[in-house]
Parts: C-alpha cells; structure tokens; sequence
C-alpha cells in the first residue's frame, strides 16, 4: 500500500497531553506474531483497555470472533478512533465510570476526515504485522485473544496479558516496563463538539 498521507485531526487534549498516540487491533497470526488494523487516536492502555473489556463482556456477549470481525475486518482502512457504541449493553453506572459520562461515537479513517496517499491513488486496505508495526510509527498494539488481550509496546518489545476478566476500574495506565502510571477510574471529559486541528 502507498504510504498515506492522514489529513486526520484531534480533539483537544484534556491536561495538555497529546490524543493522537497510533495504536492496532489486531488478532494471533498462526505464526505466533499478530495481524492487525490501524486505530488513530487515543491508543493508550488506559483509554483503550477498559473499552476493549467492556465490549467483549457486554456488547459482543463473549463472542470474541464476533469482535474481531467488527473491530478488525469490517472497517475499510481503519479506525480514527473507536468509542463509547463498543459499550452497548453496558450498566450504565459503569459506562460513565469509564467514559467520564461521555458519549463519542466509533469513526473509520475517511468517514469524517479525508485521508490522502502521498502519491493520490486511491487508499487501500493493509493490515499492520508483527513485522511491520513499527514503520507505521504504531506504539501499542491490541492482540485479542482467546483467554486474554496481549498489550505490546512496540517501541520497547514489552508484552503483558490483561485477562477478559480484569477489574474494568482497575488502575491498568501506561504498561512500558517502569512506566506504572495509574489510569483514572473516570476519564478526562470529551468536549460535546471536539475542536479539531491538524495531527499529522
């Protein structure tokens, strides 16, 4: 695939921090590596994890396959980010303890913001490797498997195993090796009407 140029833009970031960490979800390769699609914002442990465990449990009912099929290879390019729809089903009590009790909607690569090509042909579907992650500038990537999701921080190499039965509200944060930085129970708060500008 022809390196795309992202015409892809942010929220503003709560406490100053930058939204636009590159992240994959991805599934086991019979190989032992992973294969995965590109998600674009918010790609941090602690903003992603409780999401991805939340879904499993309520909206997709413990159907894994399920999940993988919707999060990996229905969307066309990828993920922009993917939001509080993957909570469906979920008490409410506890959906605006993740969320902060806000409401933003799942958005593929393109739906909202166009996405051009360096060379303008047109974008193409490419799922992101064990092999490749790294030349996409990934940082985390999601592997989703059976009895577990696999966190990897592909700068380092580092791997940890979050089970599908983990405390939702547990401080799971930043998982670099000596980076065990607590995640709110609650998240910053989502402007109803995120001001964008340019990330990329």
């Amino acid at each position: 695939m022809t390196e795309p140029s992202t015409q892809v833009t942010s929220r503003s970031p709560p406490h100053g921090d930058p939204l636009s960490t590159s992240a994959c979800i991805a599934r086991s390769t019979p190989s032992g590596g992973y294969e995965g699609i590109y998600l674009h914002f918010d790609g941090t442990p602690g903003d992603k994890l409780p999401l991805l465990l939340a879904a499993r449990r309520w909206r997709f009912r413990g159907d894994l396959e399920a999940m993988q099929t919707h999060l990996i290879d229905s969307p066309t390019t990828g993920w922009e980010e993917i939001g509080t729809d993957l909570l469906d089903g979920v008490p409410p009590v506890l959906a605006a303890k993740i969320t902060g009790g806000q409401q933003w909607p799942s958005v593929q690569l393109g739906d909202a913001i166009p996405v051009v090509t360096t060379d303008g042909s047109p974008l193409q579907r490419d799922l992101i490797t064990d092999a490749t992650a790294g030349g996409w500038g990934i940082e985390w990537v999601y592997v989703l498997n059976a009895d577990a999701i696999a966190v990897v921080h592909v700068p380092t190499g580092s791997r940890q195993n979050v089970p599908w039965s983990a405390d939702l509200l547990s401080p799971l944060g930043d998982q670099r090796p000596g980076h065990r930085q607590q995640a709110p129970s609650a998240a910053p708060p989502r402007p109803s009407h995120p001001r964008r500008s340019a990330a990329r």
